[in-house]
């Protein structure tokens, strides 16, 4: 939780100085205006600008080596397991959506 720190309009509705803000983290990367069908996980999505890692000063020193260490263990795992499949079928999985 924080405080607004000057008054400022947020789709179409002012939040007045000093009002209490609840940034919602579940709400990241589902911006419509940013991402297309933000709501489909898309491994292969292109130009994709993500807040996992923060942006501008305060960037993930870390986020290089995590991109690296992670294309890495994916495709160690692939190799290791060339038959790897998902143990139901993908219309089984149940989606639940969070608060945003």
């Amino acid at each position: 939780m924080g405080q607004s720190t000057r008054n400022f309009v947020l789709h179409n509705v002012t939040i007045p100085k000093g009002a209490a803000v609840f940034p919602l983290l579940g709400a990241a990367n589902h911006d419509p205006d940013v991402f297309e069908n933000p709501e489909v996980f898309d491994i292969t999505r292109e130009h994709n600008k993500h807040l996992g890692f923060g942006s501008g000063i305060h960037s993930c020193l870390g986020a290089p080596l995590a991109r690296m260490e992670t294309r890495s263990a994916i495709a160690n795992l692939i190799k290791r397991n060339p038959n790897l499949r998902l143990a139901i079928d993908a219309s089984e999985f149940e989606f639940i959506n969070t608060p945003r």
